[in-house]
């Protein structure tokens, strides 16, 4: 866009650890490529960064983008029942611990049907 370049900036100007662009910054902690955690000479949130499998050097921040409309807003947004989030995020942790197809079908079942 036009003003690519002036956001540019003002992501490069920000002082945090993880920056996302129409997508929820938390969601970085759970991308391993992504590098999350304090900026540099902020120690107010901590010292380092975790995640990082890339092995990058020298970095002070991850920035993670997405159109601003985009199929994974739906999936980040759970309904606001709790049962419901609790279901989401619970099989969300399962499939991070153990990633397999019945975990997933799990995990889809409880964002798109509730079950």
């Amino acid at each position: 866009t036009a003003r690519r370049p002036e956001v540019d900036q003002i992501i490069a100007d920000m002082k945090f650890g993880v920056v996302g662009v129409n997508v929820y910054p938390t969601f970085c902690y759970s991308l391993p490529q992504m590098i999350w955690g304090a900026f540099p000479g902020q120690t107010e949130s901590g010292e380092g960064f975790l995640g990082n499998c890339g092995m990058y050097d020298n970095v002070e921040k991850g920035v993670l983008r997405a159109p601003f409309f985009w199929i994974g807003r739906r999936l980040l947004s759970v309904e606001p029942s709790a049962a419901r989030s609790q279901k989401v995020f619970r099989r969300m942790a399962q499939y991070k611990m153990k990633p397999n197809l019945l975990n997933q079908t799990k995990l889809f079942s409880a964002l798109f049907l509730g079950v």
